[in-house]
């Protein structure tokens, strides 16, 4: 599963559909984790073919959080924020080891992890500071 046999579930699943907003992703390994390196994870949009970069964090605390065979991985509550859209998930090289072990494991490819929002209605918000209008 998504080129990496360790990787026993994700949320969401392979092309799950998520609400809009939603602000975080997990992967859940066969194998107790720890912290490898730090490298990115990114998240696209999917149009026309092409991906589009919606948001890298560098996989740390307090954007990833591991708990045993779980990594949690916050990201802001605007990278999924159009509805009925596609997105991908790629994480680098090398982003985690097993305890037992202290073998790193392999990162997910650009299209390998796929997921599509729900169709919602989309929150503008609008802002003005210290502005006068005449």
């Amino acid at each position: 599963m998504y080129n990496n046999s360790d990787i026993k579930q994700v949320y969401p699943s392979q092309n799950d559909s998520i609400p809009i907003y939603t602000n975080a992703i997990n992967i859940t390994f066969v194998h107790l984790i720890g912290y490898k390196n730090p490298v990115n994870i990114s998240i696209y949009q999917e149009l026309e073919g092409k991906y589009l970069l919606r948001q890298k964090v560098l996989c740390t605390d307090p954007y990833c959080v591991i708990s045993n065979y779980s990594l949690t991985i916050k990201l802001l509550d605007t990278t999924f924020n159009l509805p009925n859209t596609t997105y991908s998930v790629e994480i680098e090289e090398n982003f985690l080891r097993f305890k037992s072990e202290d073998t790193p494991i392999p990162g997910i490819e650009l299209g390998r992890w796929m997921i599509k929002t729900t169709k919602g209605t989309v929150k503008f918000k609008l802002l003005i500071v210290n502005h006068l209008f005449y």
